[in-house]
């Protein structure tokens, strides 16, 4: 499973950088220590039920990418519908930047580039695992986490 989820993360780096849109979606589950043994990549999990309010882990990711790579935060929850999704589970969050700006565009290829990088034992990206993404969605100038 390791080798299709590599190859998803290159197709999506690859994809997105050229194209230069900048927005996105990161999903946050709980990250071992950083002195741990790095965890498998996270596999998918469905939204159950609404619970808008922010997860701490989607919290502090919405604020460590602002203070770390400046842009805009976003959203982390929303309002519970019919339909659910991850930011109405409250672990989905939005981290914005300006898409027609040099300044923005480097914001999200430098976060891309460190969070998608292999660590000193050339494991792929090792950050994300770490901190628990399990996909990042760039749309129109926004980062979905």
């Amino acid at each position: 499973m390791l080798v299709p989820v590599r190859h998803a993360l290159r197709t999506l780096v690859v994809g997105l950088l050229p194209v230069l849109l900048l927005a996105g979606a990161l999903t946050v589950t709980t990250a071992p220590p950083a002195g741990a043994a790095i965890e498998d990549f996270a596999r998918y999990q469905p939204e159950e039920k609404c619970s808008p309010k922010a997860k701490p882990g989607a919290a502090y990711l919405s604020g460590w990418l602002v203070r770390k790579y400046d842009g805009v935060r976003g959203r982390v929850g929303a309002a519970c519908t019919k339909s659910i999704s991850e930011h109405q589970e409250g672990r989905a969050i939005d981290w914005s930047n300006d898409a027609t700006t040099k300044a923005g565009r480097k914001r999200v290829k430098t976060f891309l580039k460190d969070v998608l990088a292999e660590d000193h034992r050339e494991r792929p990206a090792a950050k994300a695992r770490r901190m628990g993404i399990i996909h990042v969605t760039v749309l129109n100038g926004v980062v979905q986490v």
